[in-house]
């Protein structure tokens, strides 16, 4: 009896499961070319190799995909990549929601190819910048290794609708690439539907303006429409909404002078975004709105922004170059938290405020310089483990934990400044400066003859009724057609100042002969050259050309491929038969030679 009893509850928990597990549908969608029918998924490919689930693939469901139905192979979750080999591919797809599964074939036909080539089926086709290429109007044919010609209508156009003229539209199949041009010809201006949308894009309108509201299919390069059109009326684009680009694949987006407020959150987790521009006319840029863009590597906020908000830049890990604007007044938590490249930024004189965490942890950071602030909060500049010099004048309200734990920070300030108990805390290098005082914080040690002075490498404070100032508008002057340890002098209007810095000289040469015809005489033991002798006639330098004619600059240094060697001799009667040469100048080696 106890046994019938267990066996009629073990066939009802399986009628019971079994039930459940048919009434399971999971949710999924899939890409283009893949179809669905039957419990079967079936799909035509080219290019063997590693096939991501995600690029055919979109579900919250738990996902498991199996080499065949024994399960002793398989890949999970939509990160994972399903290897396909040339031919067919038979697999399992598993979905899961915790408590119950199911399962589909998974049958994809991986086709690979000798060549393929392109036919534009409509050559007088022309786009609008910010438009979508139309692939109707081209054909694709492939060639199979068994020399078989297929219709190829999966493929990735590559290409970027962002200036006026020819564009080029590229295709890349299994290893061989085509590409042909098309003609952009005017702005793009989209005819919305009924519901608001166009190739895509959702747009919301208002009486007299409209709102980019969603953009989440977007990929590439996109330019903002300035004007959309519904039901015959124009209505300029004023707005991106909240989150309208987030999580999606574009790489650069042009945004036109009639957008004035990006929401918050508009292109946050963009991963591909390496490239934004903003219109002058940009009046209010959202919290977190490039938040996590990790492939951002510069970007100029237009003036007219008041506040960069809460979280706008956190996570740019690739950003290297911010312009502020001169209208900018704060800089909001965590701003640009995590932003671990960034190696310098120049703040406007009217900032007044950096609130917590603003710059924490952006490990690239090297000079910081605040004319004056009103509040500086906790953590501002916590973790830039490469910041060496801090600068600001007045401070009104300073939170704690504001520097690097490190050893290598000076910093520059009033006496009496708040910052003192901070810099003290760490242990940090102090510099008081009174007012009207200048101080030379930085200056070049060397810099190639064929370049110009290196501005970026001089660092002058001035510290001006309570400001911290930055010297700016001053000239440098240093002996011109000359090389080795020459005396330099920085002038403004009320400073000079005169240093030693070092302008390399280096010629290349093959073997023992440099660009100009002049024989060298190389030690390999101890890294020195000899100049031996030059030619009757000395050819031009393809390094370096002395504005006096006549005049021949000895080099500090020559390089070769073994390495570089120092000029430190020159030959008795090495100029006797050089007949075009008058003067020779023979640089300085050491401070005191």
């Amino acid at each position: 009896m106890k046994k019938m009893l267990l066996f009629f509850l073990l066939c009802t928990l399986i009628f019971v499961s079994c039930g459940k597990k048919e009434n399971y549908t999971p949710d999924f969608t899939l890409a283009e070319g893949y179809t669905l029918k039957d419990e079967r998924i079936t799909a035509t490919v080219i290019g063997a190799g590693d096939l991501p689930l995600s690029s055919f693939l979109m579900t919250k469901e738990k996902v498991t995909v199996f080499a065949d139905s024994t399960g002793d192979r398989y890949v999970q979750g939509l990160d994972a990549s399903v290897p396909l080999k040339a031919g067919e591919n038979h697999m399992v797809l598993r979905f899961s929601n915790g408590t119950y599964e199911r399962e589909y074939n998974l049958d994809i036909t991986c086709i690979t190819l000798r060549s393929f080539s392109v036919t534009v089926t409509d050559p007088d086709k022309t786009y609008h910048i910010g438009e979508r290429f139309d692939r109707n109007t081209i054909r694709v044919v492939g060639i199979t290794q068994d020399g078989k010609e297929i219709e190829i209508t999966q493929y990735e156009p590559e290409y970027e609708f962002s200036s006026l003229g020819k564009s080029t539209i590229g295709i890349e199949l299994d290893g061989h690439y085509e590409s042909f041009s098309v003609m952009v010809t005017e702005e793009y201006r989209p005819v919305l539907d009924a519901n608001g949308y166009a190739d895509g894009i959702h747009y919301e309108m208002s009486e007299t303006e409209a709102t980019l509201l969603n953009a989440s299919e977007t990929e590439g390069f996109f330019a903002v429409p300035s004007v959309v059109t519904l039901n015959a009326k124009e209505y300029p684009v004023t707005a991106i909404a909240p989150l309208a680009f987030e999580g999606t694949e574009i790489t650069s987006i042009q945004i036109p002078d009639t957008v004035h407020r990006i929401g918050d959150e508009a292109f946050s987790g963009c991963r591909t975004l390496t490239w934004v521009e903003m219109p002058e006319s940009m009046k209010e840029i959202g919290k977190h709105c490039f938040a996590d863009c990790i492939s951002l590597m510069s970007i100029a906020i237009p003036d007219g922004i008041v506040v960069i908000g809460d979280g706008t830049f956190r996570g740019c890990e690739a950003l290297t170059r911010v312009v502020l604007p001169k209208s900018l007044t704060t800089i909001g938590e965590r701003a640009f938290f995590g932003c671990k490249s960034l190696e310098t930024i120049k703040f406007p004189n009217e900032l007044s405020v950096i609130e917590a965490s603003a710059f924490e942890n952006c490990k690239s950071l090297s000079s910081v310089i605040a004319q004056t602030l009103q509040n500086l909060g906790n953590r501002a500049f916590f973790g830039c483990d490469a910041l060496t010099v801090f600068a600001a004048g007045d401070i009104e309200n300073i939170g704690t934990d504001i520097f690097p734990e490190n050893t290598k920070l000076t910093v520059y300030m009033r006496a009496g400044s708040m910052l003192l108990m901070e810099a003290d805390k760490i242990g940090a290098d102090t510099v008081f400066m009174k007012n009207g005082e200048y101080h030379v914080v930085s200056l070049p040690i060397e810099f190639p003859i064929e370049s110009d002075y290196p501005y970026h490498e001089t660092l002058i404070l001035r510290l001006q009724d309570g400001r911290m100032k930055e010297l700016s508008d001053y000239t440098v002057s240093y002996p011109k057609d000359a090389c080795g340890y020459l005396e330099a002098v920085i002038e403004a209007e009320d400073f000079s100042y005169t240093f030693t810095v070092f302008i390399v000289y280096t010629e290349d040469i093959a073997l023992d002969t440099d660009t100009r015809g002049v024989r060298y005489e190389l030690d390999t033991m101890t890294r020195r050259a000899t100049l031996v002798c030059a030619p009757v006639w000395v050819r031009k330098s393809d390094i370096y050309e002395p504005e006096q004619e006549g005049l021949f600059l000895v080099p500090t240094t020559l390089w070769r491929e073994d390495g570089m060697y120092v000029v430190t001799d020159i030959a008795e009667g090495a100029f006797d038969e050089a007949q075009n040469v008058q003067n020779i100048f023979i640089p300085r080696l050491t401070e005191d030679s």
